[in-house]
């Protein structure tokens, strides 16, 4: 039996072999630390494992020693300990880190799982706090079936920076996640089969108005000899995009004939043209005016919708430009019942939108007639386009048309229009021309070439209807009327006009 004496010795012993040099143990153990005795002033530790040892000789201080100690992703930790002395050889507590935190907000597109090295965080979308020693050993991933792994680097997350020793670090960032080559493969044979139905109803299509140009080549119409209302469709006048006009001839001897204006039957199907060419029946049946052409009725007959109006016979203006150069009086002769023809449409609350020299006719009696208002709106309702699209002709159309700007419109959008064809009855052209795109530009930001040869107040007039804000031009056309009689009337040369160049 071991006597308690050489026990006492034996532990002795053994406690003499540590001292008193091993001082404390860091956990968890295996970092890279960086450890500074703040009290007493210290040369340096030597480090052991996670254990550190006192240098020799230990320099004389009974109050607590200061130990500051960090590692990569761990807060700084300050440490007061008991001076080391005789008999003291470990510290009973080791000193554990505590980790920096990271507050991770992902968002993907779509939503996926994040994942950090194999072990599951959560969801994106979610806020989750992640320890920055394992974001510094793993990578945080976003997975979800179908799609590639994306590794989400942290700079792409815009960390804000610590605010406090303690604190969390926010960090929030999006991305796009990509198919997997599988998907990829999927998509594009869709987008293929997509194309080949897209080709071949373009084909189809394309077929279809190959047999409708012959068909009006060769002069043949299936509708020619039809009846719509009281009236029998005995010759064709014309076609534009939208629909096909008839000269139409009454059953009774005491009418007259009219022009009926029938829509395409390949667009009857598209209820947006329908309620297109509906919006027309319903204008035109509340204008009354004699230089408007005037409607007598309208409506469907099975899939048909048709117009009756006015039948017109004389020469576009378009052609009459063409053909001859006009004095000021002339101008004056036929754009001034055009003002006042589409004055009296405004006070109905009606805008044209589409007003072009091929719009207005001159009769055989000389009468001026504004007609097709196919693109006409009612002010107190929704604007209906088709597809969006910016409607009307490009050369005449205001600013405001080409913006497809929501706000309200009023007639000083017409009045852009009649000033266009106001400066080409003066000049023989119209002040814009180039393609689809050079007139959008010229319409939205070129101001409106000059009118040499012409009264300075004339030019005055016509550069104030083309200004490119609706506030900058008259608030109504019977302004415009007021301010170019002086000069489009029969004595305009008196008014200081000296008439076209050339």
């Amino acid at each position: 039996m071991v006597k308690p004496t050489c026990l006492w010795l034996c532990l002795s012993l053994a406690v003499a072999a540590e001292s008193p040099r091993v001082m404390f143990t860091v956990e968890p153990a295996g970092l890279a630390l960086e450890v500074t005795v703040s009290q007493p002033p210290l040369a340096g530790l030597t480090r052991q494992g996670n254990a550190f040892l006192l240098p020799e000789p230990l320099p004389a201080q009974k109050s607590p020693w200061e130990y500051r100690i960090a590692a990569p992703g761990y807060d700084w930790e300050t440490a007061r300990l008991p001076a080391p002395g005789r008999g003291v050889t470990r510290y009973s507590s080791p000193v554990r880190l505590r980790p920096l935190r990271l507050e991770v907000e992902v968002h993907s597109f779509p939503a996926a799982d994040l994942y950090l090295g194999q072990n599951f965080v959560g969801t994106t979308g979610a806020v989750h706090s992640l320890a920055v020693p394992d974001l510094l050993h793993d990578s945080l991933v976003l997975r979800r079936a179908g799609f590639r792994d994306q590794t989400v680097a942290l700079s792409n997350l815009g960390v804000r920076g610590r605010q406090s020793k303690l604190e969390r670090i926010p960090a929030a960032g999006s991305l796009w996640l990509f198919p997997s080559g599988w998907i990829l493969a999927l998509l594009g044979a869709g987008l293929a089969g997509l194309a080949a139905a897209a080709l071949w109803l373009a084909r189809r299509r394309g077929q279809k108005l190959e047999s409708l140009q012959s068909l009006e080549a060769s002069g043949q119409d299936f509708l020619l000899g039809s009846r719509l209302d009281q009236y029998r469709l005995v010759k064709r006048l014309g076609a534009g995009g939208m629909a096909t006009v008839y000269r139409a001839e009454p059953d009774s001897a005491h009418s007259d004939a009219v022009a009926c204006k029938v829509m395409r039957p390949e667009l009857a199907q598209d209820e947006e043209y329908r309620q297109r060419f509906g919006r027309e029946i319903q204008v035109c049946r509340t204008l009354d005016h004699p230089n408007i052409v005037r409607t007598y009725g309208g409506g469907s007959q099975g899939e048909l919708l048709y117009l009756l109006v006015e039948l017109v016979e004389g020469q576009p203006l378009d052609e009459l430009l063409q053909a001859e150069r006009l004095s000021l009086a002339r101008v004056g002769e036929l754009f001034l019942p055009m003002l006042r023809a589409m004055h009296y449409a405004h006070g109905k609350g009606v805008l044209h939108r589409d007003l072009k020299p091929a719009n207005v006719i001159l009769t055989r009696r000389g009468l001026v007639k504004i007609l097709d208002f196919g693109l006409a709106v009612q002010q107190d309702r929704t604007r209906i386009t088709v597809s969006g699209a910016a409607m009307g002709t490009p050369c005449y159309m205001p600013p405001e048309q080409f913006s497809l700007s929501k706000s309200d419109l009023d007639g000083r959008l017409d009045q852009y229009s009649l000033g266009i064809m106001l400066h080409e009855m003066l000049t023989g052209e119209p002040p814009f021309q180039g393609d689809f795109m050079a007139l959008a530009m010229a319409h939205l930001s070129s101001p409106p070439p000059p009118l040499p040869g012409f009264a300075p107040g004339l030019e005055a007039v016509v550069h104030r209807m083309l200004a490119k804000q609706a506030d900058g031009r008259y608030p109504d056309l019977k302004e415009v009327e007021l301010a170019l009689l002086p000069y489009l009337t029969a004595d305009a040369s008196a008014a200081g006009a000296s008439g076209p160049p050339g």
